[in-house]
């Protein structure tokens, strides 16, 4: 079986609620599988040992204005919410 299945160290991925519990079990996957992770979360701060390399940003994102604001912050294109 070819390993690099795994490999998404091409990839951006942004998980929102991943401050902790499943979510930051998820983000850590993907980070493990060499990946750029962004973690949104609306909590005040994740602990330092929770981001293992990955950022975190506070964020609510019930509001389509903010999930632009944050897409043009990381220099990405959005038409549609």
């Amino acid at each position: 079986m070819d390993q690099n299945f795994l490999d998404f160290s091409v990839n951006k991925i942004l998980v929102t609620s991943a401050s902790n519990g499943i979510g930051n079990s998820i983000a850590r996957a993907f980070r493990h599988a060499k990946a750029t992770v962004v973690i949104i979360d609306i909590q005040g701060s994740a602990s330092d040992s929770n981001l293992d390399g990955m950022s975190y940003l506070q964020a609510s994102l019930d509001k389509n204005e903010h999930v632009s604001a944050l897409a043009r912050n990381r220099g990405l294109q959005t038409e549609r919410v």
